[in-house]
C-alpha cells in the first residue's frame, strides 16, 4: 500500500507524459500486489467458520472497484485538475496503511527458503519457449520436425 501511495503522489507531480506512463506501469504493479496481499492477511486472520463471509466482504469491495472508479474519477475530474486523480490516492492509502499497522495482528516470522535460482532460469526461459513451439504448431509454422526438432530434409539420403 505504501508503494501505491508513493506512486500515486509521484504520478501527481509528473513533469510530463513520458514520466507519468512510467510511473503509472509502476502504480499498476503496486496495485497488483494489494489484492493477493490483502486475501493473506484477512485468510490469515479471519476464523475457518468466518473465511468465506470475510472473502465474500473483500469479493465484493475488489468488484465494485472498476465500477466506482471511473464514477468518482469523473467526479474528481469536474471539480479538480487531473493531477488530483492521483493525489486522492495519497491519504487513502497513508489512512489505510496506518490501521493496517494498527489493527492487522502480527504473526510469528516465518522462514522463508532460499529462492530456487537454477528453477526461476528453468522456468522464466522454458515457459516463453514452449508456449513459442506450441504456438508454432498451432499455426503450422514449425521450422523443424516435431517429432525429432531437427530440421526437415528436402531429399533423403539413401547409400
Amino acid at each position: 500500500m505504501a508503494a501505491f501511495a508513493a506512486t500515486s503522489a509521484l504520478c501527481a507531480l509528473a513533469p510530463n507524459a513520458r514520466r507519468l506512463i512510467g510511473l503509472r506501469v509502476v502504480q499498476g504493479l503496486a496495485a497488483g500486489l494489494l489484492v493477493p496481499a490483502g486475501q493473506t492477511l484477512v485468510g490469515r486472520a479471519a476464523s475457518p467458520e468466518r473465511l468465506g463471509q470475510v472473502m465474500g466482504v473483500l469479493g465484493i469491495a475488489v468488484s465494485l472497484a472498476p465500477a466506482l472508479g471511473p464514477v468518482v474519477g469523473a467526479l474528481v475530474l469536474e471539480v479538480a485538475p487531473w493531477r488530483w486523480l492521483f493525489v486522492i490516492n495519497v491519504p487513502i492509502g497513508l489512512g489505510g496503511l496506518l490501521l493496517g499497522l494498527r489493527l492487522v495482528p502480527r504473526g510469528a516470522p516465518e522462514i522463508v527458503p532460499p529462492l530456487d535460482l537454477k528453477g526461476v532460469v528453468l522456468l522464466s526461459t522454458g515457459l516463453p519457449a514452449a508456449v513459442h513451439g506450441l504456438t508454432q504448431i498451432a499455426e503450422g509454422t514449425v521450422p523443424t520436425d516435431p517429432a525429432t526438432g531437427a530440421a526437415p530434409r528436402s531429399r533423403s539420403r539413401s547409400r
